[in-house]
């Protein structure tokens, strides 16, 4: 909230909207409020996710431009000024800039976002830039364009959609946002290979609402996360496959685009659609012998995302022989 308080934009209202939380978020807004009264707004209601927060969020602003800012993460001091100043001279719909990712000992370990000088639409489209988070919108674009599925990618389906149909985007090469990953408690730390799901549906609202002629580069981004998703989400590796056969026939006639833009992807992807279903294990064991596993809470979120007859054994003390010892 500092960090947005004190920019050096004069003028700059805050939306503040607790999305049924149940720390002391709202006592902390409450006080913020008080003691900041003309500069922020604050809403409650009942837990919904961020889309339904952010949607509501968009329908109580009052400037013609908008900014989002996720709960746990800040933005430089400069940025809504550098921004607005980027999006009024060259009349841009969205500004974006790159951010840093730090860890939880607050060091920063990553950027994202970073693009060329004066990014093509391209390089926008298949790089992704798939988040809502430090963009500036105009406003009357955004409500016209932002759809939000309710689901835990609604970041990646709506900016690339969204961004195919503007007229002009604008990049700023100057940092602006601060994604922190410290917070446990926060849903990109949890079971994100479970919510990895999500991005099925993601993946339909995204190829649905594009700009057709930005359809080949979408095919080329889809193409990209689907065989990178399969390689690092075991648990839900058939639910993957059989998503990727389904996109077989929309993603590969495009296949210039996607020799240009994936690589060696693209004969890993044509493997990835011929893995028989037989090679689908049908059970899955789990580690029950880590001190922070909590056997009850794990095997509710594991069992969802699994298809057909898989059965999941948790392995700990009481079916595990811990005097064996292999040769």
């Amino acid at each position: 909230l500092d960090s947005l308080l004190f920019q050096t934009l004069q003028g700059v209202e805050i939306i503040l909207v607790n999305d049924g939380s149940t720390d002391d978020s709202q006592q902390v807004i409450d006080l913020y409020v008080a003691q900041f009264p003309g500069k922020i707004r604050s809403f409650q209601q009942e837990n919904g996710g961020s889309a339904a927060a952010r949607k509501f969020g968009l329908a109580q602003v009052r400037t013609p431009y908008v900014m989002f800012v996720d709960a746990d993460d800040y933005i430089d001091y400069h940025t809504c000024e550098k921004m607005l100043q980027k999006a009024i001279a060259e009349k841009a719909d969205v500004v974006y800039g790159y951010g840093y990712r730090f860890d939880e000992m607050n060091h920063k370990y990553d950027f994202f976002g970073r693009l060329s000088p004066a990014p093509s639409y391209e390089e926008i489209l298949v790089k992704g830039l798939a988040s809502l988070a430090g963009r500036l919108f105009k406003v009357e674009f955004a409500r016209e364009y932002m759809k939000f599925p309710d689901n835990y990618y609604e970041d990646a389906s709506t900016c690339i959609a969204m961004y195919s149909q503007t007229k002009k985007i604008s990049y700023l090469d100057a940092f602006c946002y601060a994604y922190i990953t410290s917070n446990q408690n926060s849903k990109t730390s949890n079971y994100k290979n479970l919510k990895v799901l999500d991005t099925l549906t993601a993946d339909d609202m995204l190829w649905n609402n594009v700009a057709q002629k930005y359809r080949p580069l979408v095919a080329a981004r889809l193409l990209n996360r689907i065989n990178n998703e399969s390689k690092r989400n075991f648990v839900v590796y058939d639910a993957i496959v059989q998503h990727a056969k389904e996109y077989a026939c929309k993603l590969l006639p495009h296949d210039k685009e996607l020799t240009k833009y994936c690589g060696g992807n693209v004969k890993a992807y044509k493997q990835l659609l011929l893995e028989p279903d037989e090679m689908f294990a049908p059970i899955v064991y789990l580690n029950g012998f880590d001190a922070n596993a909590d056997r009850n809470e794990y095997l509710d979120r594991v069992t969802m995302p699994f298809i057909g007859e898989h059965r999941i054994i948790w392995l700990d003390e009481s079916n595990c022989d811990l005097s064996f010892v292999p040769d």
